[in-house]
């Protein structure tokens, strides 16, 4: 993830713990259930993503700023309004 020119930060991570990002360019795109249309795409967005696993999850400044997200975790279902 890092290379010439990539941009890095420091977010704060689970615990206050300072985690190392670098900056990468994305066009997001939601498919439909079939998966032969796009129904929504980013556009190009910076994406924070770091080497550690689990990586970072796109959060409220990145990807998630464009939705609704419901979370019905008993039924194992994400929910995205745009």
């Amino acid at each position: 993830m890092k290379g010439d020119g990539v941009k890095s930060n420091v977010n704060i991570g689970i615990e206050q713990t300072n985690v190392t990002v670098y900056k990468h360019t994305f066009i997001l795109e939601l498919l439909s259930p079939n998966y032969q249309n796009t129904v929504w795409s980013s556009g190009e967005i910076e994406v924070d993503c770091t080497e550690a696993n689990p990586p970072v999850l796109l959060g409220a400044i990145d990807f998630l700023k464009f939705f609704n997200l419901t979370i019905d975790y008993i039924n194992e279902r994400l929910y995205l309004e745009w």
